[in-house]
């Protein structure tokens, strides 16, 4: 609830998904949501439609930040990706704002040996000037 921006004990929606790709674990996916920007989340089929899919339908975000960190995972998320022991992940961590409410808080777990990550963007010169 805090990492949301809400009281302490406020209800928070909670959904752990395995991403596969030909049968292999390639992502688990832990996202908590703010019921007050996506009130049906729980109700959702997830094998019909991606979470992702469904906020951006009902509660397009306006502001992301994104943090990569890479660790040695936990056993259960190991088993859940089937790596060996000491193998590495890259993880994303997530937060999205609708306007000024923080909808969600994800963290995004990959097999380092078999994800990268990266991004291409346009700068516009407003951006440039005011990043210098």
């Amino acid at each position: 609830a805090a990492a949301l921006q809400l009281a302490p004990g406020a209800p928070v929606f909670h959904a752990v998904l395995r991403h596969t790709d030909r049968d292999v674990p390639i992502q688990v996916a832990e996202r908590f949501v703010n019921p007050a920007v996506a009130p049906e989340f729980l109700q959702q089929d997830f094998t019909a439609q991606s979470p992702s899919e469904y906020l951006f339908r009902v509660a397009p975000a306006t502001e992301a930040e994104h943090v990569v960190e890479a660790v040695i995972p936990p056993a259960a998320i190991r088993r859940l990706l089937q790596m060996p022991k000491g193998e590495p992940c890259l993880v994303l961590h997530r937060t999205t704002w609708v306007g000024s409410v923080a909808a969600t808080r994800s963290r995004f777990v990959h097999p380092a040996s078999r994800f990268r990550m990266g991004s291409r963007f346009r700068i516009t010169p407003e951006e440039a000037r005011r990043i210098g």
